[in-house]
Order: structure tokens, then C-alpha cells, then sequence
């Protein structure tokens, strides 16, 4: 597995294409879904992009470490997002069943609009999200600014 390494001023130019694209779409979040952890930050920048919108956190536990479980796990969410429009964002869209797991839990809330964000996605992904910034081969290992630590606790 290769590693890529990702700096600050790439993640802000990344959210800055994916709030252009999804202005460009007409689509207008009413709120934004953060899948924990790796989507809080992408979650909180794309917020302030369209004004401070409300972020509502869901967890999904899809990897211990670099190591994909068998299975993605779900917590429970029980924000109000009936008739709203949604945005759904992630850092990363890897395999694609973390984003269609929660998509199909989300969508049992009956939002008015449900949209997928993620800075950056894997071509050989399923269902691909409705808005990114950069495709990465499936060989890479996408290392955030905010998982450093986790990486070096984990890989030394």
C-alpha cells in the first residue's frame, strides 16, 4: 500500500471544489450529516463555506487502524433531518459502503434531498459520491492532517 500524505492548503482547496460544485448544482444543504471521524473536519469547513449551516455527527467504524473490518458498523442518529435538504460528507470515499450504509439509514428519515460529499474518492469505489475533489488510486492510503498522530501510533 502507498501512502500519500495531504497538506492543509490541499484539504482547503479541495472543499473549496466541492462547495463550488455543489453551488454549481443549485443544491442548497439545509444541514450537514459528518461521517466520525474522518468527515468532522471536511464537515465543519464545508459548514462555514455555506454560511454555518448545522452539522449533525454520525459514527461508522469501517477499518481498525489501516486493517478494513468484515462488517461497517453503524451508531444509532436521531437528528432531525425529515424534509431538509442533506449533505452527507465524508473525507474519503474508499470501498463505498460506509456512504450506502448510511445513505439507506438516512434516507429512513425521509430528507427532502440527500447529497454525498468527500474530498477525496477511490475510482474503483461503488456508486461514486455526488461531489468530490480529487480520484486516488485504490492502492493509496490517503493520510489527513488530522489523522497524523493516529498513523504514527499506529504504523510507528
Amino acid at each position: 500500500m502507498k501512502y500519500q500524505n495531504v497538506a492543509w492548503r490541499e484539504i482547503d482547496a479541495c472543499v473549496e471544489t466541492v462547495g463550488r460544485a455543489i453551488r454549481a448544482a443549485r443544491f442548497r444543504p439545509d444541514c450537514i450529516v459528518a461521517i466520525l471521524k474522518g468527515g468532522m473536519v471536511p464537515a465543519r469547513l464545508l459548514s462555514d463555506f455555506f454560511g454555518a449551516i448545522e452539522i449533525y455527527p454520525i459514527r461508522v467504524k469501517a477499518y481498525a487502524g489501516t486493517r478494513k473490518l468484515d462488517r461497517v458498523r453503524l451508531e444509532s442518529f436521531r437528528y432531525p433531518i425529515g424534509r431538509k435538504s442533506v449533505l452527507l460528507v465524508d473525507d474519503i470515499h474508499d470501498s463505498g459502503q460506509s456512504l450506502q450504509k448510511v445513505m439507506r439509514h438516512l434516507q429512513r428519515r425521509r430528507p427532502r434531498a440527500l447529497r454525498t460529499a468527500t474530498l477525496f474518492y477511490k475510482h474503483n469505489a461503488l456508486h461514486p459520491p455526488d461531489f468530490h475533489a480529487r480520484t486516488v488510486a485504490p492502492d493509496v492510503w490517503v493520510v489527513f492532517p488530522w489523522e497524523r498522530n493516529e498513523m504514527k501510533n499506529t504504523h510507528g
